[in-house]
């Protein structure tokens, strides 16, 4: 027997419940599609104008946000964007959520200063190198680490989720 289970926009449902973000709860609460609005609030276009383009930009928005894409890493992936544009879609995203903004800021201190973070369930990770005296090496620090809360938390998730399905069997 094969099972297939999807677990639609997890991450992003995690990102809602960690940063408390009213805006993004929201839409999952409706069952509304955030990509579609998402792309409504960075084009500044109501829900039913989004067109299957910007819905998929502003996929690449929603994940590469929580990975910690810059402006230019993300006019690098969505299509025929300028860097100050791909600037602006970020604003505009965080303005459109703020909670995560928060959330993705307070997980950057938290690096900082303690060296690790913690995710839902309390399994830490450690980060040594956001102590680094190398600017690089120190990002990469503070962006692995504001996905790790996400992630990790989607991995226990879906393991627990199996675990329990396998009882069932």
């Amino acid at each position: 027997q094969i099972i297939s289970a999807d677990y639609s926009q997890i991450e992003l449902r995690i990102v809602a419940h960690l940063a408390k973000d009213k805006n993004m709860s929201e839409t999952f609460l409706k069952g509304e599609d955030i990509h579609t609005k998402t792309a409504s609030a960075v084009f500044d276009v109501t829900p039913d104008k989004v067109t299957p383009d910007m819905r998929r930009d502003a996929k690449v928005i929603n994940f590469g946000i929580l990975y910690g894409l810059s402006s230019f890493g993300l006019s690098a992936r969505v299509s025929e964007v300028s860097q100050g544009s791909a600037k602006d879609f970020i604003d505009k995203y965080f303005a459109a959520y703020p909670d995560v903004h928060a959330f993705l800021e307070k997980t950057k201190m938290q690096v900082r200063e303690q060296g690790f973070v913690v995710n839902e369930i309390g399994r830490i990770r450690k980060f040594p190198e956001a102590q680094s005296s190398q600017y690089f090496i120190r990002q990469a620090a503070e962006r692995a680490a504001m996905n790790f809360p996400i992630q990790s938390t989607n991995a226990d998730i879906i393991k627990k989720a199996m675990i329990e399905i396998h009882k069932l069997l």
